[in-house]
């Protein structure tokens, strides 16, 4: 199931971007885990945070789609 779904999710992809696929992933693989930290650190503060609480409601069926 996992393979099947990667590669569904390669083949949107390479739909989508078609011949610049390999350069987005030349470029991805330039990103660093410093340039991701720093992206966290400016982005992803504390009074920039949303909690959201889910609750079902009394008698709602949890198979009910």
């Amino acid at each position: 199931m996992v393979l099947g779904n990667i590669g569904v999710q390669w083949g949107m992809r390479e739909y989508q971007h078609g011949d610049k696929l390999p350069q987005l992933a030349s470029a991805f693989a330039d990103v660093a885990a410093a340039d991701v930290a720093n992206v966290v650190n400016r982005y992803l503060t504390e009074d920039r945070r949303m909690t959201l609480l889910l609750t079902p409601q009394a008698g709602a069926n949890p198979q009910a789609r």
